[in-house]
This record gives C-alpha cells, sequence and structure tokens, in this order.
C-alpha cells in the first residue's frame, strides 16, 4: 500500500539585513516634497489709485491757495478800510473841536470892541459855528455803530450859539450883563462840550490804531498758500518719475500760474502793510500832532480876550493861557519824530506869543485900554494878523497831511482787494488745469 509524501514546509522568507532597510534602488523615484505656503504678497496701491489721490490733493491744493490769497486780500482790504474810515473819523472830530474853539476865540475878542462888532468877525464866527454844526452832522451819519451821542454835542453847540447871541445882544447896548453871557457860553464848551470831543477823539484814536495793526498781514494764510504750492509741485514731481515724461503742460501751467502770483501777492500786500505804517508813523501822526497844537494856540488866543474881559483875573487866566501855548509849542516840535513840521509854522505860532505877551505887559502895566485896543487890531503886524496866518498854515497842513493818509490807505486797500480776487481765479484755473493734467496720465491705465 502506498503512502502519500508529506508536503515540504513553504520557504520562510529571508529577511533583509537593518542595513539595507532603507536603501532604495538607485534608479527609484525619489518623492516629491510638499510645496511650501506662499509668502503672503506686499499689499502695494495701484498706480492708477495713486494717480487719483494725487488729482484729488492737487485739486485741493489749488483751491487752498485760491482761498488763502483770497482770504488774505479781503481782511488787508478790510482793515485799510477800517483804518482810513476811523481816521476819517479821528481828524473829524478833532476839526469840530477846532471850529469850536476858534468860534469862541472869535467871539471872545469881538466882545472886548464893544457896541456893533466886526462883520468880518462875525462872518468868521459863523463859518467856523457852520462848519463844526455840517461836521458834526457828517460824523453822525458815518457813525454806523450808533455808539456817539452826537445829537447832545449838537444840542450843546445850539445852547452855545443861543449864549453869545445873548452876550452879544446886552454888549452892543453896554449891559455889563453880557460879560457874564459869554462867560457861560464859554463855560458850557469847555466844561462839558470839548471834554465830550476830547473822549471821542481818544476813544477813536484807539480804534485807529487796532485798524492799522490789523493791516499786517496773516502768517497763517501766507503758509497755507505757500504749502498748497509745494503740494502742487510735487505732484507734477511724482508724475514725471512715474511716466518719465518731463513735461505736464496742465500741471506745468497751474504750478508756474500760482508761483508767479504768490510772489506778486507777498511783495504786494507786504507793500501795502508798510505803507499803513509808513502813514500811520508820518502824516497820521503829523495830522493829529498839528491838529492837537491848533486846538491848544486857539484855546490860548480864546484865553487871551478873556483875561481883559475879566478885569482883574488876567494874571490866573494867563497861567492857563501859558499851559496851552506850552502843549501847542511841544506838538510842533517835530524833532525825533517820523514826520516833519516845517519851521515856519512853529515860527508863525510863536510870532503871536510874541504879541500877546506885548498885550499883557501893557495889561499888567495898568494900561487895559491900550491892551484892548493891541488884542482888537486887525492891521497887518497885529497879534490877530499874526494868528490868522498862523491859523491858516496850520489848516492848509491838517488838510494835506490829512490828505496824504487818505490817499495812501484808500490805494492800499484797494489793490489788496483785487489782489484776492486774482489769488481766487488763479486757483480756480489751477485747479482745472490740475485736474485735466493729472487726468491725462490716469487715461493711459485705462
Amino acid at each position: 500500500m502506498s503512502t502519500t509524501a508529506a508536503a515540504p514546509p513553504p520557504p520562510v522568507p529571508q529577511a533583509f539585513p537593518q542595513a539595507n532597510a532603507t536603501a532604495q534602488p538607485a534608479n527609484a523615484v525619489q518623492p516629491q516634497a510638499a510645496p511650501s505656503a506662499p509668502a503672503p504678497a506686499k499689499k502695494t496701491r495701484s498706480t492708477p489709485a495713486t494717480l487719483r489721490l494725487l488729482l484729488a490733493l492737487s485739486v485741493l491744493a489749488s483751491l487752498a491757495f485760491g482761498v488763502a490769497g483770497f482770504q488774505t486780500g479781503s481782511s488787508q482790504a478790510r482793515a485799510t478800510a477800517d483804518a482810513s474810515a476811523e481816521a476819517a473819523q479821528l481828524i473829524g472830530i478833532q476839526s469840530v473841536r477846532n471850529d469850536l474853539v476858534r468860534a469862541d476865540a472869535i467871539a471872545a475878542n469881538a466882545f472886548l470892541v464893544g457896541g456893533l462888532e466886526p462883520a468880518d468877525q462875525r462872518a468868521e464866527y459863523d463859518a467856523a459855528i457852520d462848519d463844526a454844526t455840517q461836521s458834526l452832522t457828517t460824523l453822525a451819519a458815518d457813525d454806523k455803530a450808533g455808539d456817539t451821542d452826537f445829537a447832545q454835542i449838537n444840542s450843546e453847540v445850539a445852547i452855545y450859539t443861543g449864549l453869545i447871541e445873548q452876550a452879544r445882544a446886552n454888549n452892543r447896548q453896554g449891559f455889563p450883563v453880557g460879560a457874564a453871557y459869554l462867560s457861560q457860553a464859554s463855560a458850557l464848551l469847555n466844561d462839558s462840550t470839548l471834554p465830550q470831543l476830547e473822549a471821542l477823539v481818544l476813544a477813536s484814536a484807539d480804534r485807529a490804531a487796532g485798524s492799522f495793526t490789523a493791516t499786517t498781514v496773516s502768517l497763517v494764510w501766507l503758509v497755507i498758500a505757500l504749502v498748497a504750492l509745494v503740494a502742487l509741485v510735487w505732484v507734477h514731481l511724482w508724475i514725471t518719475r512715474r511716466s518719465h515724461r518731463y513735461l505736464n503742460w496742465p500741471l506745468l501751467i497751474a504750478a508756474v500760474a500760482m508761483l508767479a502770483v504768490g510772489i506778486i501777492g507777498v511783495v504786494t500786500f507786504s507793500n501795502t502793510a508798510g505803507a499803513a505804517i509808513e502813514a500811520r508813523q508820518n502824516s497820521y501822526a503829523k495830522t493829529l500832532a498839528i491838529s492837537q497844537a491848533y486846538t491848544s494856540a486857539t484855546e490860548a488866543k480864546s484865553l487871551e480876550s478873556f483875561t481883559l474881559i475879566k478885569r482883574g483875573s488876567g494874571q490866573t487866566l494867563e497861567a492857563q493861557v501859558q499851559t496851552a501855548v506850552a502843549d501847542a509849542q511841544a506838538r510842533l516840535d517835530s524833532s525825533g519824530k517820523n514826520y516833519l513840521i516845517s519851521d515856519d509854522l512853529g515860527n508863525g505860532f510863536d510870532s503871536w506869543v510874541e504879541k500877546h505877551q506885548e498885550i499883557r505887559d501893557r495889561d499888567d502895566e495898568g494900561n487895559w485900554d491900550e491892551a484892548v485896543k493891541l488884542a482888537i487890531d486887525q492891521e497887518p503886524g497885529s497879534a490877530n494878523a499874526a494868528f490868522d496866518s498862523f491859523s491858516e498854515a496850520a489848516q492848509d497842513d491838517i488838510e494835506s497831511s490829512s490828505a496824504a493818509t487818505q490817499n495812501a490807505l484808500d490805494g492800499g486797500g484797494a489793490l489788496a482787494s483785487l489782489l484776492g480776487w486774482i489769488f481766487l481765479a488763479t486757483g480756480l484755473v489751477a485747479a482745472v488745469l490740475s485736474w485735466r493734467g493729472v487726468s491725462l496720465r490716469l487715461k493711459e491705465y485705462r
């Protein structure tokens, strides 16, 4: 009986040595490394977006230039106009004072004549009063703020003239009460009316000083205009570097126009401010000095007559005369001042002072009649003739220097206002040109 042979055991797989565990065939394909995550891209603004920002910047800079220049010109023109108006108001008030003091001096001198006063002196008195009342009406119309009660002053002037008429009527009849009316009128003028006018002069002088100071150009607006110009130039240079086109005509024209107007503006605004300062220190100051000297001189002339009207009180009033004379002489001395007052004006007043001293010498010697005769004399070489000559010269100088002040201020203000509008127009044109210039480069990216 045959038996079946046992099956051989399965072959044991040969284990690879440990050293060759990681060995790979030479031609084996190497596994690819996993790609690394890309680095985050740096965010950059595209050129078209930058150009849009530059377009807005250039337009705004151009508009800022125009607005800044317009504001500078307008503010300087407004300040100059205010200074001119305040100077005219101040000189007008001072003129009213001078007219009233002049009228009082004429009335007092005519009173010494006795009886019917000389016709020429009456005419001078009426002219002085008419000038004063007309000036008060003009000043009241120009006082837009309504801060000053010119009606009260005008009312007192009417009372004053009424008292003078009473004094004249009694004097013509030889009544001693005429002197009382004259004294009452003069007291009203010197104790109430003139102090009110003096207060107005001081207040107007303060306002005028502030207006003169305001004529200087504000650096803030000029800095804004300069920064706007620099910004527009920078936009032009940026576009030039990026586009490699060296001429962008709209931007270039806008920048050149702004630069030219800016230079003209700085020079003009500076000249206008300088002219205002010069007028304040020269013609305006000269006008005030001569006007105030004339007031003091006329006050001394009025008191001269009262030293004779109030017999026995001459020495007391003479002290006031000398105070007024000293004030007038000090104001007529322009040594060390920015303005020049002619020596002829001071010499003319000194001539009257000498004549006045002769009158006082006669009165102090007890020769009252001779003193009165010298005081009322109208012939050439007399005290009245000397004062009239000084009065005419002083009024001429006041008028000429006042006109010089007005011309300097009004001319500079008009030029500043015109230049302000030129700035605004230039800014608007530059804004259009800037928009056009940047838009040309922006279209290239569409």
